[in-house]
């Protein structure tokens, strides 16, 4: 009988690892492809998502004056962290993000899967789950919630808030 205590706890080990690492991405591993504005499933849907695009790609390569031109001046940032101390989240400008984005050279990878993009004339909102990377060395991952506004014909980035855990956050 205390073999088949012993056997049973080893599963139950064994389930817990494997839940672990399939959930859990690994320091190092390579970053997933995640989805882009090609894969929107309308062509409205492409041009909101090619926006949101655009300032990823200004992450990436670390360059403000990108992020700049696809973020409204006044807009904000939130971010709502797991591990906080504090019910309140932190609130961050254009140029706080920008001059953030501007001090180093690591690129900030994040790609992002099951966009899920809702338009009404000029107003749009996408709500997608993300994995962000400093360069190739994973950090955190979250949901992203991004209202955009159609601007000169233009999508411009409002307004992003989004949740900050390192948990629950392999998704390829």
């Amino acid at each position: 009988m205390h073999t088949l205590t012993q056997f049973a706890a080893t599963l139950c080990s064994m389930a817990l690892l494997l839940s672990f690492a399939l959930t859990t991405p690994v320091k190092g591993q390579p970053i997933p492809e995640g989805v882009s504005a090609a894969d929107a499933a309308t062509p409205e849907a492409a041009q909101v998502l090619t926006a949101v695009d655009a300032l990823f790609d200004a992450m990436r390569n670390r360059d403000g004056d990108a992020a700049r031109a696809v973020l409204h001046p006044d807009a904000r940032m939130t971010v709502v962290r797991a591990d906080a101390d504090t019910a309140l989240p932190d609130v961050q400008t254009t140029d706080g993000f920008v001059d953030a984005l501007e001090s180093g050279d690591t690129p900030w990878n994040e790609p992002y899967f099951d966009p899920e993009v809702r338009i009404d004339g000029d107003l749009a909102h996408v709500w997608m789950f993300f994995q962000f990377y400093e360069g190739d060395t994973f950090s955190h991952c979250g949901s992203n919630s991004i209202q955009l506004l159609h601007d000169s014909n233009v999508w411009r980035i409002t307004f992003i808030a989004y949740t900050h855990r390192t948990t629950d956050c392999r998704r390829e």
